[in-house]
């Protein structure tokens, strides 16, 4: 019998010994799957499935909306109008029912946009990182001339022309002079001496209980009086504030001494009943950070006055109640302008400089003091609107979501990560949040990886 010859099948085995992860490009290589769900590259090069997931439950879980979250030395969160620190409430604190930001600095945290602090290891120390204070109707304040302490130059001469056979350390205000100066005499030299700076004191009842010094104030409503008009309207920085503490047994109400002292000269003491209003402000951030013991933020918009302003902010070093101090000293407060456009969509400190990002910029700013702060702009692919909760640091590397993709920033120039994601889009955009600088991606990092969550514009999903 004859039999047919058949051609022998060549056969071959292709071992996968790599497990390579997730591509969604259309070409892929061996051991990359195109799709896959609940794997992990934990245990790389092997194949293994994902660790089990775990659930932190904190107290009165859905009863309110979960606004805000920061690891410390415990874990506190946002809950509502409510902050637990290690789970325990903070009695006496509320906030409003809205996104959070909350910052660590030092033991203190500090929650944006409410501008108040809570010091995390003595929760009975907490309050406004604004105060304010306006002299009740019908009651007069006191303005005198003063040296820096407090004390009241008294025995002073006003006149245009030198006092005759003055005695020494005499005062006389010269007036032929705009503005006046206050001068002393020296018997020894036979001269008068300018006194280089000279003070204002305004004693009202509490006019101290709310401000320390140092603090920069913006002050209305003063009396009209001509000496007084150069601080009107304008920030001035307390150079001393006293609080009295009051005394019972003397029937002395708490406040009933306060002052506070600023520069200025007047003439003449007097007191005025006048709406008068004393106000230390945080300005509007759209974020906010910190970095080199200082409180950064950036605004783009309307500011607390109604202008329209594009700012990078710096508080006074070591004080984040303070924004507006302008002594010219290397702890002052920092204000800068930018060019660019569009809004802000993320801050993060890296690698010791406070960076601002917008969808197609960086701003980096360099230095150690406000005298030498500089600013560099740098187009790139920056931070995509509403992914400002993104930005993560993983191994000294900088991850964060562009409008592209997801980027890694090392300090020089982002690259793209994320090519493995092929044509499928993440907006990373939630339309029903409320904050909509934050509505989208939100990243972390944990055991040297990054994670982030994104919104597909394929399905909708998560």
């Amino acid at each position: 019998m004859i039999q047919p010859t058949l051609n022998p099948i060549h056969t071959s085995r292709d071992v996968q010994d790599v497990f390579r992860g997730y591509n969604h490009n259309l070409r892929i290589s061996g051991g990359e799957f195109y799709d896959m769900r609940n794997l992990s590259s934990a245990y790389y090069p092997v194949l293994s499935p994902r660790g089990k997931r775990g659930v932190y439950e904190y107290p009165n879980v859905g009863e309110h909306s979960p606004h805000g979250l920061i690891a410390k030395d415990a874990l506190c969160y946002v809950d509502g109008t409510k902050l637990y620190i290690n789970k325990e409430e903070v009695v006496g604190l509320h906030l409003s029912d809205r996104p959070k930001q909350l910052i660590s600095m030092g033991a203190y945290l500090v929650i944006f946009p409410d501008k108040v602090y809570v010091n995390t290891k003595d929760t009975t120390d907490f309050g406004n990182l604004e105060a304010s204070y306006r002299l009740p109707e019908g009651v007069e304040a006191r303005y005198e001339m003063c040296k820096v302490d407090g004390t009241v130059y008294e025995n002073v001469s006003v006149q245009s022309v030198a006092p005759e056979e003055p005695e020494n350390m005499a005062l006389w205000i010269d007036t032929s002079v705009t503005p006046n100066v206050l001068k002393q005499f020296s018997k020894t030299n036979a001269i008068w001496s300018p006194i280089p700076t000279v003070y204002t004191k305004i004693s009202a009842p509490n006019i101290g209980k709310s401000f320390c010094a140092y603090d920069g104030v913006k002050i209305t409503g003063l009396p009209e009086v001509s000496q007084l008009s150069d601080l009107e309207g304008k920030i001035s920085i307390l150079y001393d504030v006293y609080h009295d503490k009051g005394d019972t047994e003397k029937g002395r109400a708490e406040g009933t001494d306060d002052y506070v002292v600023v520069v200025g000269i007047l003439n003449n003491t007097f007191s005025a009943s006048s709406p008068l209003l004393l106000k230390r402000s945080v300005p509007n951030m759209d974020f906010a950070m910190e970095s080199g013991n200082r409180l950064w933020g950036c605004r783009y918009g309307l500011n607390e006055e109604g202008d329209v302003v594009n700012e990078i902010y710096a508080s006074k070093l070591g004080d984040f109640k303070n924004w507006n101090c302008f002594l010219g000293i290397t702890t002052d407060s920092y204000i800068a302008s930018c060019g660019t456009d569009g809004q802000w969509t993320g801050a993060v400190s890296y690698l010791g400089y406070p960076i601002f990002f917008k969808e197609n910029y960086l701003h980096k700013v360099y230095g150690n003091y406000p005298a030498n702060y500089h600013i560099q702009s740098t187009e790139c692919r920056g931070v995509q609107k509403g992914a400002g909760n993104s930005l993560a640091i993983v191994n000294e590397r900088l991850y964060y979501k562009s409008k592209s993709g997801v980027c890694v920033y090392d300090g020089s120039l982002p690259s793209e990560v994320s090519a493995a994601f092929g044509n499928v889009r993440y907006t990373g955009l939630d339309e029903t949040c409320q904050d909509v600088l934050r509505n989208g991606a939100v990243g972390g990092t944990y055991h040297n990886k990054y994670y982030i969550s994104m919104r597909s514009e394929e399905d909708g999903k998560w």
